[in-house]
């Protein structure tokens, strides 16, 4: 009679990780070891990444970002990190029961193991992670997310969007691909201004931050005839499949001139050419870039956040008076 399987989870080196990186079923661009040490350097972060084995079989992986608080790990997500979500070596088909029973086995255990090692263990999982009852049956808090998935080969932007766009060329407005994250930055600064977001980074943090993961995004930046940017959107990739709208800015004072739609119009029609058949734009849960984003041609999709938060109120009033963690 066969034996049962053996789950076990431990620490896992950066090379073990890249190699399973490199064969797993989905490759997002935010737990590669090069996205993770540039949040960890620019940010004070520490990294563990966790293996989940099957046996002598790696089957799923995890970053865990935390800070050494009073001799505890206190874990966080870290800002501008879209998703920080389990890796996993093959797909799990809700329609396969297999594949359930073993999702719910490696979840169980890598839960228990979390909450065992970290105060407040915190992370987004992608939208392929859709079966979280293991956290939820293990006590954790788990609240969904939406974001926009779009196939940009089939996709079309509502009738305004292409509108605006049209406008926007006859006007004379053009799109460049240069990199340059002062630009965006500025951009970006803006944005977090329009929108009331307190916690801003650093022009130099956010050079730290990109210039690391170069290989995995591309810039795109719309420009009126007098050659002041509008709008600029950077996105990551790190397969011939998906990739992800990683952030976007544009500049508060010049929306009504409608840089954004042929931005993003324009950005659509580049991805389709390159032959991309998923397109995540990362978020969509602020009312006012949320109902942007629905104007794409992309279908509202949930992902999860999950959280444990099961520790002693000395331990709680510890983490609200130390912990300063973004996310």
């Amino acid at each position: 009679m066969d034996q049962p399987a053996k789950y076990i989870v431990e620490e896992i080196t950066s090379v073990q990780w890249q190699h399973f990186f490199d064969n797993a079923a989905i490759k997002v661009p935010f737990v590669t070891n090069e996205w993770s040490n540039a949040v960890s350097e620019v940010f004070g972060y520490k990294i563990d990444r966790i293996g989940v084995f099957k046996d002598t079989e790696l089957i799923a992986g995890l970053t865990v970002y935390y800070k050494i608080k009073v001799g505890k790990k206190f874990a966080g997500h870290p800002i501008l990190t879209p998703y920080n979500t389990i890796l996993v070596k093959s797909v799990l088909s809700a329609e396969s029961v297999t594949d359930t029973d073993r999702a719910l086995k490696f979840f169980e255990v890598l839960s228990s193991y979390l909450c065992n090692n970290y105060i407040y263990p915190y992370f987004l999982l992608d939208t392929t992670i859709a079966d979280t009852r293991a956290f939820q049956w293990s006590g954790w808090s788990v609240i969904p997310g939406y974001t926009y998935l779009v196939n940009p080969q089939t996709a079309i932007p509502d009738a305004d969007v292409r509108r605006r766009a049209k406008r926007c060329m006859e006007e004379g407005f053009y799109i460049s691909s240069d990199y340059n994250p002062d630009a965006f930055w500025t951009l970006l600064k803006s944005t977090a201004e329009r929108q009331g977001i307190k916690k801003m980074i650093s022009k130099e943090q956010l050079s730290e931050l990109l210039n690391p993961v170069k290989q995995f995004l591309f810039m795109f930046s719309a420009y009126d005839k007098q050659q002041q940017m509008h709008a600029s959107w950077i996105q990551m990739s790190c397969d011939d499949a998906s990739i992800y709208n990683w952030n976007a800015a544009s500049d508060a004072t010049l929306l009504k001139q409608g840089g954004t739609p042929f931005l993003a119009s324009s950005l659509l029609g580049e991805i389709k050419q390159r032959k991309y058949t998923a397109w995540d734009l990362c978020g969509a849960d602020n009312p006012s870039v949320a109902r942007f984003k629905s104007t794409l041609g992309g279908k509202l999709t949930p992902y999860f956040k999950v959280s444990y938060a099961s520790y002693s109120i000395i331990d709680k009033v510890k983490y609200r008076l130390m912990h300063n963690f973004g996310g």
